[in-house]
């Protein structure tokens, strides 16, 4: 009984509580700025297809304060896009620790995870085990001029099974094009 009185005078005397967490923040869906109900048009110059958004959500968590541990914030968002085409379906994440930390974006294509991290000063380049991004001040996808766009890609040679090999996204428009190794397409976005 002794060690039972010990422990909750341990939790009174340093506090339990839980901290509220924002949702995803505005600016962090300028990379991924689907609702639910879009239809997007993307063309490889012969064909034209659609993707619809069919589920988006902003969601946080908090982990409680419990002894010395300090209570903190997971926030995620994502949005699902489908087609009835030969287009793959999209699902696009967000999380971050905190509202104040740099986001990471993951979009998953049939299987393949393309990921970057959003910073203050802007997009984390790196290259990961054949991943790599980078930063493009102005992208023409063949329809129209983008500005801050952001390249994902695989090295080829090393994931030769990887069917969509590459992806663009625009700033407050989310995915532009993407290219089809197999198919040796190039979709780009002609309508939102």
């Amino acid at each position: 009984m002794g060690k039972v009185k010990y422990l909750v005078a341990i939790l009174i005397l340093t506090g339990c509580g839980s901290v509220d967490c924002p949702s995803f923040p505005d600016e962090g869906l300028d990379w991924m700025p689907y609702v639910q109900g879009d239809n997007i048009s993307f063309s490889d110059g012969t064909d034209t297809s659609q993707l619809n958004v069919y589920e988006t959500h902003r969601t946080s968590y908090s982990y409680g304060k419990l002894l010395s541990h300090r209570a903190s914030c997971v926030v995620e968002a994502h949005a699902k896009l489908s087609s009835n085409s030969s287009l793959p379906q999209f699902n696009m994440y967000g999380n971050s620790y905190s509202a104040d930390l740099p986001r990471s974006y993951t979009i998953n294509i049939i299987d393949v995870n393309f990921n970057f991290t959003i910073y203050n000063y802007g997009v984390m380049v790196y290259n990961n085990n054949g991943l790599t991004c980078e930063n493009i001040t102005k992208f023409d996808n063949g329809f129209k001029e983008y500005v801050d766009v952001v390249k994902v890609a695989y090295d080829t040679l090393l994931y030769s099974e990887t069917p969509i090999y590459q992806v663009f996204l625009a700033k407050k428009v989310g995915v532009i094009q993407f290219k089809d190794r197999f198919d040796h397409k190039t979709w780009s976005l002609i309508g939102k």
